[in-house]
């Protein structure tokens, strides 16, 4: 099993592209919001460095401690995403010639799933703190960076349509209704609050290098 903290990004785009069940999407998706977190954090270090910006030095210095943090924590996530789909995997070949051994399967599987649905859903919580910053740092930060913050934007919001789509893949594989509506009632508002900090987001970017 792979670690991501310990390999490179060539190593990690091997492993993405082989045949191996893991990394898959849901590692994928959050791999994009650790590289949106890290240009968020560029951008607003390279504004807390210069002079013209000291009015909004605090500001800056404290996104890009949010940023730093929240690159750590997609990193983190992405290694959960892998580890949960290897759970799920060892559930479904879980023997079932019995009723003893087809609800023990049937209860690990539950769990497993339910566990990898947890980390796209906390992957999406993550964008929107993330985007919250990066539309910080495109409104105040150094205008000659504003590309950079635009590429952060773009790929949080890239995380985000991975993961909600992760969530609904594993949703419709758990048959608990209570579960499955909560799941789908968050991961709804969390999108709604990501389009509309993306609105936000596409009004700071200059209509030039602005996507869509």
């Amino acid at each position: 099993m792979i670690r991501m903290q310990e390999i490179s990004v060539r190593e990690y785009l091997r492993e993405l592209a082989s045949a191996r069940p893991t990394p898959g999407g849901g590692s994928a998706a959050a791999f994009c919001g650790a590289l949106g977190a890290a240009l968020t954090a560029m951008v607003a270090g390279l504004t807390a460095r210069g002079d013209r910006f000291s009015a909004v030095r605090p500001q800056m210095e404290e996104t890009r401690r949010r940023a730093d943090s929240l690159a750590e924590l997609f990193l983190r996530l992405a290694q959960e995403d892998a580890d949960c789909y290897l759970k799920v995997s060892a559930a479904w070949k879980l023997p079932q010639g019995t009723e003893a051994q087809k609800k023990t399967r049937d209860d690990a599987l539950r769990e497993a799933m339910k566990a990898a649905t947890q980390v796209p859903l906390e992957t999406l919580r993550a964008v929107e703190k993330l985007l919250r910053e990066t539309v910080r740092a495109l409104r105040d930060g150094n205008p000659h960076a504003q590309g950079d913050a635009a590429a952060a934007a773009a790929l949080a919001h890239a995380a985000a349509i991975a993961a909600i789509q992760n969530i609904r893949i594993n949703l419709a594989g758990i048959r608990e209704a209570s579960y499955v509506a909560g799941c789908e009632e968050e991961s709804r508002s969390l999108m709604r609050k990501i389009t509309a900090l993306m609105s936000e987001a596409n009004d700071g970017i200059p209509a030039d290098i602005r996507a869509g």
